[in-house]
């Protein structure tokens, strides 16, 4: 009996540390890129809400070829991409990942990134087990004129209707309206 209450009370305390361990990924998302553009980030926020500190060590992707931790260091006259091993999540504090610091770079994509859709990346952790975390993919002009061909030919977007000119000369000269 006591070999049976002490295995049930090993499995329960297992669960307990790997649930103590979980971290919680909100709005992971990137920006579009169009088929000549091989490198693109990932933002996302990271909060780690067990006990104790745990840290992002790695990153996987099916979109591209290799995924790495970039850190921009100001220097005098520029921003200096730093390679980082990890980045440390303390006990409930949301740690961000965004364009003026820390963030996920995917490079050797293997196909465009389109608005609207989304893709998924493996996070891997020191304790917590790996996730799985789906990153949404936003619009921008960032690359030029063509993400916007990308933007208007996506099926997920909405088609506006066309704006109407006609007539509005006389609203202009009607004195009654103005």
């Amino acid at each position: 009996m006591n070999k049976k209450l002490a295995w049930a009370a090993g499995l329960l305390l297992s669960g307990w540390q790997v649930a103590q361990a979980e971290v919680q990924v909100f709005e992971a998302w990137s920006l579009a890129a169009p088929a000549q553009v091989t490198q693109v980030p990932v933002y996302m926020t990271l909060t780690q809400m067990g006990s104790g500190t745990e840290r992002l060590v790695g990153i996987e992707s099916d979109m591209a070829g290799s995924a790495r931790i970039v850190h921009l260091q100001a220097t005098e006259d520029e921003l200096v991409p730093i390679q980082l091993a990890q980045v440390q999540l303390p006990q409930h504090i949301p740690v961000t990942l965004n364009s003026g610091n820390t963030f996920i770079l995917l490079e050797d994509l293997h196909q465009p990134l389109r608005a609207g859709r989304h893709f998924n990346l493996r996070l891997h952790f020191a304790n917590a087990p790996s996730q799985e975390v789906r990153v949404r993919v936003r619009p921008t002009t960032l690359y030029g004129d063509r993400s916007l061909d990308d933007v208007r030919s996506d099926p997920l977007q909405q088609q506006r209707p066309t704006r109407r000119s006609e007539g509005l000369d006389d609203v202009m000269t009607d004195p009654l309206i103005r």
